[in-house]
Formats: structure tokens, C-alpha cells, sequence
């Protein structure tokens, strides 16, 4: 039976100050990087209870190295414009096609409070990191101020947004709850990832 997509809240917490009120942003690895999504996205969401679900109601999931980190700002139409991160990656592996993946590219999109530099997160996803993205086709956000370049936006699913680091392994950017889910426990390579999912 086809799960239903999750539901997703995202909360957009303030990043970049120190109890003391100074500067806190200092992103020079991956590690640093996967600290502050942490720390600046929180998502609600519905638990997929293992991988291959996770890539049943996914759009699209793909393994691939980033080309592109650009800013953006989401058009909110009320308020002032929120800060975002837009990534490319070129696929290199399609565990599922999704409508759209430009000349191989795949663009997705996150938050970044305003305040904090793109520079930060370009540190933090040198070209050539690999990513295993589970996303949906995002038709409801609106970004401006970008030099990115795309046909079809994605946002990750919370579960499915997961980053090889320099030792690589990969770590799961803001899916805290999948400690507890037994059929995601132990997945710390994309060879692991990629069983788990069912694929070849």
C-alpha cells in the first residue's frame, strides 16, 4: 500500500547569536554545516518508518554532488523577504525520476535565516559533496533574488535529506527521530542507503 506524503511544518528559528548576543556562525566542514541546519530548521512531520517507504513517497531521490550552493529570498508576500539556500546537484545515481531533472541537475531549496551568509554554506557543501536526497516537487514557494537557474524546484522530505561528510559517512540532517526506527538504524553510507532502499 502507497503511504501518504507527509505533512511538513517548517519553524525557521533565529541563527548566528550566542547567548552573549555575538556572532556565532564559524562553517568550515561539513560537520559545521550539519550544525547549523540543525540549529536554524526544525520540522514537524510524519515519521517514515523505513527507506524504501521513504522512496515510495518521494518524488524524486537521487545521489548526487553538489555544483551549485546560491542564495535566495522567499517571497512571503507579507513581511520581509526570509533568507534561502538553493543547491545543485548533478545526479549521479536516480534511485526514482521525478518530473523534472534538469540536464542531470537536480535544484532544491532550504531555509537560511536572513542574517547568515551564503558564504557559510558554501563552505559547508564544497562542490563535490555527495547527497542523498528523498524530495517533493515544491510548487508553493516563491524565491527571488537568485542566480540559480531551473525548470523544477524540490524541497527535501526531513528524512531524506542526508549528507556524506569528509570521513564518508553520511549523516541525516534533521531526521533526530529515525534513532528510535529500527530499520533506520545503522545506515551510515550511501552503500548502506542504497540497500536499504531496495536498489541494485
Amino acid at each position: 500500500m502507497r503511504k501518504p506524503i507527509a505533512s511538513v511544518a517548517t519553524i525557521v528559528v533565529l541563527a548566528g547569536c550566542s547567548a552573549d548576543g555575538s556572532n556565532s556562525v564559524d562553517v568550515n566542514s561539513t560537520k559545521d554545516l550539519v550544525d547549523l541546519l540543525q540549529r536554524t530548521t526544525h520540522f514537524d512531520y510524519n515519521v517514515i518508518d523505513t527507506p524504501a517507504n521513504l522512496l515510495d513517497v518521494a518524488d524524486i531521490a537521487v545521489v548526487g554532488e553538489v555544483v551549485s550552493v546560491d542564495s535566495a529570498l522567499q517571497d512571503k508576500g507579507s513581511g520581509p523577504p526570509v533568507g534561502a539556500v538553493i543547491v545543485g546537484l548533478r545526479a549521479v545515481e536516480t534511485w526514482k525520476d521525478g518530473p523534472s531533472i534538469n540536464g542531470n541537475t537536480v535544484y532544491y531549496w532550504f531555509n537560511r535565516p536572513t542574517e547568515v551568509d551564503i558564504s557559510h554554506y558554501q563552505n559547508g557543501l564544497p562542490l563535490g559533496t555527495r547527497i542523498v536526497l528523498f524530495a517533493h516537487e515544491d510548487t508553493g514557494v516563491k524565491l527571488i533574488e537568485s542566480t540559480a537557474e531551473f525548470d523544477t524546484l524540490y524541497s527535501a522530505h526531513p528524512q531524506g535529506h542526508i549528507i556524506e561528510s569528509e570521513d564518508n559517512h553520511t549523516v541525516n540532517v534533521w531526521a533526530s527521530e529515525n534513532e528510535n526506527l529500527p530499520e533506520w538504524e545503522g545506515l551510515d553510507t550511501v552503500a548502506e542507503l542504497r540497500q536499504a532502499t531496495n536498489r541494485p
